[in-house]
């Protein structure tokens, strides 16, 4: 009986998981699927414009971050500035790396009141999740939208090291 009970939760679980990644939409950004590119971005007419980001790559360890595609997007509720990362090149190595080496990226706003979050994209079929930054409004890109990327191994509280970087308008 414990065995079946256990079975009819996990298949609850699931179909649960399978209703929020694909019915319910991404993080109240208004889309029934979040984009995951410019190119997504472009197709499902929400992107606006593209993002500079300075400095655009940086070193962390033996390993290079790209932050390769950064762009303001509208979702019809508010404007939302998304951007995804490379990480020697690769865009599935972060996940790789949070597996293999026990490290992780987050970014931090300077003001703190308004969070960089994240949603994942599943690419190439199911084996393979990218993260997709998304700085919500409110912001300035006039005059720049200052962010810190912190890096750290998992399970310790000390950042390896931080990075400032400069979100602004082209």
């Amino acid at each position: 009986m414990k065995f079946k009970a256990q079975v009819k939760l996990l298949r609850r679980l699931l179909l649960f998981s399978v209703i929020v990644n694909f019915c319910i939409p991404a993080h109240g950004f208004g889309w029934g699927r979040p984009v995951a590119s410019i190119k997504e971005a472009k197709k499902a007419n929400t992107y606006l414009e593209s993002i500079e980001v300075e400095p655009r790559q940086f070193d962390w360890g033996e390993h290079r971050v790209e932050i390769a595609e950064c762009w303001l997007d509208n979702s019809g509720k508010t404007q939302t500035i998304l951007f995804r990362l490379k990480i020697d090149g690769k865009w599935l190595q972060e996940s790789r790396l949070n597996k293999r080496e026990d490290k992780r990226i987050s970014f931090e706003r300077k003001d703190r009141k308004f969070p960089v979050s994240f949603f994942y994209c599943v690419s190439k079929g199911l084996t393979g999740q990218q993260r997709i930054y998304y700085i919500k409004a409110p912001f300035d890109l006039d005059r720049g939208v200052p962010v810190l990327a912190k890096l750290t191994r998992h399970g310790s509280e000390n950042v390896e090291s931080t990075v400032k970087l400069l979100f602004k308008r082209i």
